[in-house]
């Protein structure tokens, strides 16, 4: 049988009360990890714990500065993760394919649109209506430039794909 923690003889000596009342106060301005390597012991049982004993977990977007004394590099991450778009650290130039193989580009604000629909939208100088696709002619979705590009609306842009899966 495995020797019990320092955790579980606290429990054992002192009662739940009192680990309950230790651990509610230390988890006030600490982590469960930070709980851990005081307690030389694992995440998992402190958590475990913090369960039998009756200790209430925070929910993980509640914010629990209780007194906290955050480090400058805490603050600093804070900041860079508000900064997107080319001032973003990890800004890797705007573009970026999806899962079905289309192009995106950063348009700003956080956003992304496909490549291809503001191809088209440049080459006829307005805005593309819900109803109008764009079709790839040679039906490489990466391939906009403007003369692969056609607008075709969305029944007819179906059947041309039926017919040219058939073809293949």
């Amino acid at each position: 049988m495995a020797k019990p923690g320092e955790l579980e003889l606290m429990r054992r000596e002192h009662g739940e009360d009192a680990v309950r009342q230790i651990l509610t106060k230390l988890y006030a301005n600490h982590t469960t990890t930070e709980l851990a390597d005081m307690f030389n012991c694992c995440h998992a049982t402190v958590l475990k714990m913090m369960n039998k004993v009756g200790v209430p977990r925070r929910d993980h977007d509640e914010k629990w500065i209780h007194g906290r004394d955050y480090s400058p590099e805490w603050y600093a991450n804070q900041e860079r993760a508000k900064i997107k778009g080319e001032g973003h650290p990890k800004w890797k130039g705007g573009r970026t394919v999806d899962g079905e193989g289309y192009v995106h580009v950063y348009v700003g604000d956080g956003k992304y649109r496909a490549e291809h629909r503001l191809v088209m939208e440049k080459k006829l100088g307005r805005k593309l209506g819900s109803e109008e696709h764009v079709h790839h002619k040679n039906r490489n979705k990466q391939d906009n430039r403007p003369e692969n590009l056609e607008i075709i609306v969305v029944d007819k842009h179906e059947e041309l794909h039926e017919i040219e899966d058939e073809k293949d």
